[in-house]
């Protein structure tokens, strides 16, 4: 795009990431009116070596996928992968596919430095991976706590080595990132929540962090192509920091309610993450039906659910522990 006069630093800067591997951003009124809402600011590149063997001239394109907010500084947390040119991330497209996984930082002033179009150069960050060939962080969910480190649940195995990306598994492992160090610490007990056959496998789930600190995992997947018995992973699986900041080898995970036990309509059936709100103030037992709950649960069909600390209800379906 042509290159136009930034917005002064007193503009806020809303930050979004794109599957064409740039940041870009929502400005003023004045710039919307020239370029329209949306306009690339930075290309990603990567030109370190964790992953030498077939990287271009220049460096990895950075395909941002995910990204968090560490609301102490302002910065992103961002998870994605690399690819070998600027456009086209699968098979059959020039050889463009993604090669290998990609978390790094970005800050709001490194992007106001740049020109429009410039290259931002991409440090990455050791996701700390249980098997570095297969296991990528993308696709995993995330949510801040409340010290600032970030939780990270599930992500993608590839059990063919990408850029194969046929079969497309969940993970069972979770992460801390730790923004005080910029660091990844992989939390070594398994969760829990799935089918008998794929315990704890988790793709696309969604997390929430609670009034007591602890974090809510709920849905998602536990294989997105080529797995075993269920696609959907329907379980409501709970991380306890405080356990796991007391002993790291710990087991920090409670699952609140089993796949098996959760009906198959309280599961999107879309390949995004589901939407997942705590509620400005728990609902009491009694008050508005037969127990206490304090998340709420939204699908793409525009349902429902509610979700107390030990047992759903799916429309007019109780499901106990």
């Amino acid at each position: 795009m042509n290159q136009q006069p930034r917005v002064g630093n007193r503009e806020r800067w809303l930050l979004a990431v794109s599957m064409a591997g740039v940041v870009v951003t929502v400005q003023g009124a004045a710039w919307a009116e020239q370029v329209g809402p949306w306009g690339a600011i930075v290309k990603l590149r990567d030109d370190t070596n964790p992953y030498p063997t077939g990287k271009p001239l220049g460096g990895w394109y950075v395909t941002p996928i995910h990204a968090t907010l560490r609301a102490g500084d302002g910065k992103l947390v961002v998870t994605g992968f690399g690819r070998k040119a600027e456009v086209n991330c699968t098979a059959g497209h020039g050889g463009t596919q993604r090669e290998n996984s990609e978390s790094f930082v970005v800050s709001p002033a490194d992007l106001d430095a740049l020109s429009d179009g410039a290259t931002l150069p991409v440090q990455p960050i050791d996701e700390q991976s249980l098997d570095r060939a297969h296991h990528v962080l993308y696709c995993g969910g995330h949510t801040p706590l409340a010290d600032g480190r970030i939780f990270y649940a599930g992500g993608t195995d590839y059990p063919s080595t990408l850029p194969e990306a046929f079969p497309e598994f969940g993970l069972s492992y979770g992460r801390i990132f730790d923004p005080q160090t910029n660091t990844f610490t992989r939390i070594t007990a398994p969760m829990k929540g799935g089918q008998s056959v794929t315990p704890g496998m988790k793709w696309y789930p969604t997390n929430a962090r609670l009034p007591d600190g602890r974090v809510l995992t709920v849905g998602g997947f536990h294989w997105s192509a080529g797995g075993t018995g269920s696609r959907s992973n329907r379980s409501l699986e709970t991380f306890d920091l405080k356990i796991w900041d007391a002993d790291h080898q710990a087991d920090p995970y409670v699952v609140l309610t089993q796949h098996s036990e959760v009906p198959e309509d309280y599961h999107s059936g879309g390949r995004g993450y589901v939407n997942l709100f705590v509620l400005p103030k728990p609902v009491p037992a009694g008050a508005a039906g037969p127990f206490a709950r304090s998340v709420a649960r939204g699908i793409p069909a525009g349902d429902a659910k509610i979700a107390g600390e030990n047992r759903i209800a799916a429309n007019r379906h109780v499901v106990k522990r």
